[in-house]
């Protein structure tokens, strides 16, 4: 809050937390009266390299597929930079650099490596934590899990590259939040470089925007069932067929990315086929747990009385 004579107060903790965080001397900027935009500048005054990269772009997010139009921009001008995506619940990052996006990192706890790793099927449960409590000041997570035999450094790599690619899909749906672009990086914060073209995972994250609101209608979410119809043939298609395979009546569609390898539209676009040729019918997510038991008898008992 700005009072009377100028001052700024920071309401609340979480806010006072931020401002703490920002401590030193900043510039206010030109600006409408609505917005207040600082950047910071130092004890001299003067803005200089050691204060931190020049923001080139910046702005309010009020939609999903508003940033399709940024990303769009930075990649055909060929920019090298880090676009910060922030909405209430995380901060992403993805790495530009002439017209390739080379990495990317999220806060978003499914979106980390770990996270992914273990839903393409690269490791268990138990493999990820044990490569989590290897990690150190100098031993990445990734490299913890190579070093420890779980995966092969290939099969790493392919696997880092989805999860950036997961990460620039999730920025392309943000509908509430802030974004910045900035003109530098700091190449530390890089694991690998990896050159994947913007205008292809822009064209591929406007596909999924698209299809996985067509394929919910079927396939509400990832904790629903599967099963096969009985006397159906498996498919003539042989990218379908690992999918079909996969289903036993039992097994989520997460369950299913893992003995599949692979990502959740991927199989959430076979199941869809599937189940437009009539193989295939789609249950709810199976109760688990006690207190999932009970609600799932209180429906029954309901309908019942």
């Amino acid at each position: 809050r700005v009072d009377a004579t100028g001052t700024a107060h920071p309401v609340g903790r979480l806010a006072s937390q931020w401002m703490r965080g920002r401590k030193g001397t900043f510039r206010v900027m030109p600006g409408p009266p609505h917005l207040v935009f600082m950047r910071h500048v130092g004890e001299d005054g003067v803005r200089d390299a050691q204060d931190g990269a020049i923001c080139r772009l910046a702005g309010e997010i009020t939609t999903a597929g508003a940033l399709c139009d940024i990303v769009s921009l930075i990649g055909q001008a060929g920019w090298k930079g880090e676009l910060i995506v922030t909405d209430p619940s995380c901060t992403r990052s993805v790495y530009f650099d002439g017209g390739q996006v080379i990495n990317a990192h999220s806060t978003a706890d499914g979106e980390r490596l770990g996270e992914v790793l273990y839903r393409y099927g690269a490791l268990t449960r138990e493999q990820v934590e044990q490569a989590a409590g290897a990690v150190t000041g100098d031993l990445r997570f990734g490299e913890a899990a190579v070093k420890l035999g779980f995966l092969q450094r290939e099969q790493l790599f392919s696997l880092m590259q989805r999860q950036t690619e997961e990460v620039v899909y999730a920025v392309l749906l943000v509908s509430d939040g802030m974004f910045y672009f900035l003109d530098t990086y700091d190449e530390s914060k890089l694991v690998a470089h990896l050159n994947l073209s913007v205008a292809s995972l822009l064209m591929e994250g406007v596909r999924r925007m698209d299809e996985t609101s067509y394929f919910r209608e079927r396939i509400p979410s990832e904790l629903h069932v599967p099963a096969k119809v009985a006397g159906r043939q498996p498919p003539t298609e042989q990218v379908l067929l690992p999918v079909f395979e996969a289903i036993d009546g039992a097994r989520s569609v997460a369950e299913i990315c893992r003995v599949v390898g692979q990502g959740e539209f991927e199989v959430t676009h076979a199941l869809f086929q599937l189940v437009q040729a009539g193989s295939v019918q789609v249950h709810p997510p199976r109760p688990t747990g006690p207190a999932a038991v009970v609600a799932r008898f209180n429906q029954a008992m309901a309908l019942l009385l």
